[in-house]
């Protein structure tokens, strides 16, 4: 939403604006996912099993 009011300003052919909205939709997912991975605390109490599952699920983003 916000980086459309910004490409506006821009004299940009349709698929560079589109590439570049796509890469600011990427770079939000990238944030949120390297939030997510560096605030991950291994629980003593969870399986190794699970624990090893969440971390799989985390690399497979």
């Amino acid at each position: 939403a916000d980086e459309r009011a910004v490409l506006k300003h821009f004299k940009w052919p349709e698929k560079k604006a589109d590439a570049m909205r796509e890469a600011a939709v990427e770079y939000r997912e990238l944030k949120m996912l390297e939030q997510e991975i560096s605030s991950y605390k291994d629980d003593p109490d969870i399986p190794c099993v699970a624990s090893l599952k969440k971390m799989a699920s985390l690399l497979d983003k």
